[in-house]
C-alpha cells in the first residue's frame, strides 16, 4: 500500500503502482490549508485561522464553514477518483483539539469527518480515519481503516483497537522507536506497523504482519452497502457476527452457500440501516468456514461474496 501525495502524483504513477499488485491511497489535506498548492487561491481568507507551529506555510481551516469548504474538498475528491486513486485519507482532521483560532468544538469535527467520509464512498473510495483517536467511537461507522502516527510511543494504540474487532485494518508508522520497541507489540494487536524517516523518504523498516490481519483499505461495494468485517476470522475478530451497513430501512438480507442452498435470512435493517448475521444458520446451526453469497433485498437489489475463516 502507497500513500502519496493527490497533487504530486500523476495518473501515470497510480497507474504503475497498481500494474506492481500496490493498492494506492490520495493523501489531501482536509483540515488545514496549504500555500503553493493549484487550489490555494480558492480559500477565502474567512475561512484561514492561525498559522501552524512549525510549518509556517500551513494555516488551519475553519471547518464549519462548510459552504466555502465542500466545493474545494469536492474538487480534490474528484481529482482522486479521476487518477485512478483506491482510497482517500485525509489529513488533519482533529482541528477541534489544536489552537486553530476558531472554536471549533468535537460536534464540528464529527460533522466535518462524516461529511468528508460520505463524499469519499459516493466516488467510490474508501477513506482513512488519520490520527483522530479521541473520536473514534462515534466515527467507527463510517470510515474503513485507520492510519496513525507514534501511539506506540505515545502509548494510545488501544484506542485503535476497535477497527481491528470491527475487521478494520489499522497502519502505524514510527518515527522515534526502532522496531524491537514496537513490532512484537504490533503484531499481537494485528496492526500493519513500520518505522519511517520523518522527512518520508523512501526508507522503511516494516514489521512482519502477524497472520489475520484485517482486509486492507476495502472500498465499499459501488451501492454504498458495506460488509464487515469481511472475511470474518475466528481467531482474529471480537466482534459475534457480520454486519451489513447502508441498507435502506427495513431491508432484508439473505445468505446462500456456493452451491445455491438457502442458509439464513437476517432480521430486517433497524433505522440506522444495519443488519447483522451472527452467523447461525436457519436451522440453528453456527455457520461452517467457506464462501457465501448474500443477496440484500431492497431498493438496489445488491448481492456480494462474503467468507468465514473459522
Amino acid at each position: 500500500m502507497y500513500d502519496i501525495d493527490l497533487f504530486n502524483n500523476d495518473a501515470a504513477t497510480v497507474a504503475s503502482l497498481h500494474k506492481a499488485g500496490r493498492k494506492v491511497v490520495c493523501s489531501m489535506d482536509a483540515g488545514r490549508w496549504e500555500s503553493g498548492r493549484p487550489d490555494s487561491n480558492q480559500f477565502p481568507s474567512s475561512v484561514l485561522g492561525r498559522s501552524v507551529a512549525g510549518f509556517p506555510n500551513e494555516k488551519w481551516l475553519d471547518i464549519r464553514q462548510l459552504a466555502d469548504l465542500q466545493p474545494i474538498m469536492s474538487s480534490r475528491m474528484d481529482l482522486c477518483k479521476e487518477k485512478g486513486f483506491d482510497s482517500l485519507a485525509p489529513d488533519n482532521v482533529d482541528g477541534f483539539q489544536n489552537p486553530t483560532g476558531f472554536p471549533l468544538t468535537y460536534a464540528d469535527q464529527i460533522a466535518y469527518n462524516i461529511w468528508i467520509a460520505t463524499a469519499s464512498h459516493s466516488r467510490g473510495l474508501s477513506v482513512a480515519l488519520k490520527n483522530d483517536r479521541d473520536q473514534i467511537g462515534d466515527l467507527l461507522p463510517y470510515f474503513d481503516w485507520a492510519l496513525d502516527e507514534q501511539c506506540f510511543q505515545y502509548s494510545t494504540c488501544d484506542t485503535l483497537v476497535p477497527f481491528v474487532s470491527a475487521g478494520k485494518a489499522v497502519f502505524d508508522v514510527e518515527y522515534s522507536l526502532s522496531p524491537s520497541q514496537f513490532c512484537p507489540q504490533s503484531s499481537a494487536m494485528k496492526f500493519n506497523s513500520m518505522k519511517k524517516n520523518r522527512n518520508l523518504d523512501a526508507a522503511q523498516s516494516p514489521c512482519s504482519p502477524p497472520d489475520g490481519l484485517p482486509a486492507v483499505i476495502t472500498p465499499p461495494s459501488s451501492s454504498g452497502v458495506r460488509v464487515y468485517p469481511n472475511p470474518w476470522r475466528s481467531e482474529s475478530q471480537a466482534s459475534a457476527g457480520v454486519t451489513f451497513e447502508g441498507l435502506s430501512a427495513g431491508g432484508e438480507v439473505k445468505i446462500f452457500s456456493v452451491a445455491g442452498q438457502w442458509v439464513a435470512t437476517l432480521a430486517p435493517a433497524d433505522s440506522t440501516g444495519k443488519a447483522i448475521w451472527d452467523l447461525n444458520t436457519n436451522s440453528g446451526d453456527r455457520a461452517a468456514s467457506g464462501l457465501y453469497i448474500y443477496l440484500i433485498n431492497d431498493a438496489r437489489k445488491t448481492h456480494g461474496k462474503l467468507s468465514l475463516i473459522r
